[in-house]
This record gives C-alpha cells, sequence and structure tokens, in this order.
C-alpha cells in the first residue's frame, strides 16, 4: 500500500510539474526503430551505443555481427529520453490513467489491447499493444481519447555509460 502511495505522489509531481513546463508529450521518451539491445557480454565496445544493466544499446545494421539468444532483448523498444539523452527500454506496455467512472477493460478492447495490468486503488494500469512496434501510434491514439487523463509508455531508465 505504501508503495502504490508514493507511486500516485510521484505520478502526481510530475504531471504538476508538467503543467508549469510544457507538455507531457513534448518530453516522452522517443521510441527508436533503428536500435536495439543484446547481452552486453557479445557486444563489441565499439558498437554499444550504451550499457542498460547487463544489455548494450545497438544500432540494427550491427545486429547481424551477433547471435541473439532468443531471451535477451528481442521483444524490448529502445526509448531516449529528449531532455537527458539516456536510453532506457520499454515492452511497449502504456501506463493510461482514466476518468473515475471509466473501464479500463472496455477501453483495451475498444483499441485491441490485452490489459497488463490494473492498480486496485487507483484509476490506472498498463495495457499492451499486441505489437510492441506499433507502440507509439497507440499511445498517441489513446492521448487523444477523451476518457483517458493519461497516457505514457512504461519505461525502464538505467545509469548508462555511453561511449
Amino acid at each position: 500500500m505504501k508503495t502504490l502511495l508514493l507511486l500516485l505522489l510521484i505520478i502526481s509531481s510530475i504531471l504538476v510539474y508538467a503543467e508549469f513546463t510544457g507538455s507531457i508529450e513534448d518530453r516522452s521518451p522517443e521510441i527508436d526503430l533503428n536500435l536495439t539491445v543484446l547481452d552486453a557480454s557479445v557486444v563489441a565496445e565499439a558498437d554499444s551505443l550504451a550499457l542498460l544493466g547487463d544489455v548494450a544499446v545497438i544500432d540494427k545494421s550491427n545486429e547481424g555481427k551477433y547471435s541473439r539468444p532468443a531471451s535477451t532483448g528481442s521483444s524490448l523498444l529502445v526509448v531516449r529520453d529528449p531532455m537527458t539523452g539516456k536510453y532506457g527500454t520499454s515492452d511497449g506496455g502504456i501506463i493510461i490513467r482514466t476518468r473515475e467512472s471509466e473501464s479500463l477493460s472496455a477501453i483495451a478492447a475498444d483499441y485491441g489491447l490485452d490489459l497488463k495490468h490494473e492498480f486496485s486503488a487507483l484509476p490506472m494500469g498498463v495495457l499492451m499493444p499486441k505489437n510492441i512496434s506499433a507502440a507509439a501510434s497507440v499511445l498517441t491514439t489513446l492521448r487523444a481519447d477523451s476518457r483517458i487523463l493519461s497516457a505514457d509508455l512504461d519505461v525502464n531508465f538505467y545509469d548508462a555509460r555511453a561511449n
């Protein structure tokens, strides 16, 4: 419960800050479909743009040089924070906050999305597109829906070491 309260406080603080600094959309992480992540232990340092934990961000044009284990990064999008330049990853999940009376399941059904998680105490949840490469266009569409107060890509940022 404390974690949920802390999450709500953080999200509220971000939204208040955003009101004074411009729209959230202008500062949202940008998906770069030309980049991918691979296990850092197999990637040459010259090809690594950044390290994110135990994976390396590389240009997709260099991907053919390396064998990709089935479980490493194959279903992750690479994103970049336009304000800090930091890289992050996303599984394509979209965190949305709805108006109190709206059904998250109904919204998911309307857009052909899967409901990954629904918060019990808040009108919020995480929706997943069937194809993660469509996350950016789905995000734009969700933001235009009057039933939705906010929609943001679910991104994990790391302490990255840029080469």
